[in-house]
């Protein structure tokens, strides 16, 4: 699978894991597939949580 450490094509093979793991940490789904132009298309979908800033001491 491309989401997969070392997977590549030409690279290392880390930056859709890295990817995988930030889409799993926010509880988000993400796809691969082909798009209209036959280069690859990354879907992610989920819902947006707000951010709380830090608060300064």
């Amino acid at each position: 699978m491309v989401f997969e450490s070392g997977h590549s094509t030409a690279g290392t093979g880390l930056g859709l894991a890295i990817v995988q793991r930030i889409v799993d940490a926010h509880g988000w789904d993400i796809t691969a597939g082909e798009s209209v132009q036959r280069g690859a298309r990354f879907e992610v979908h989920g819902e947006a949580k707000p951010v709380t800033p830090f608060e300064n001491g």
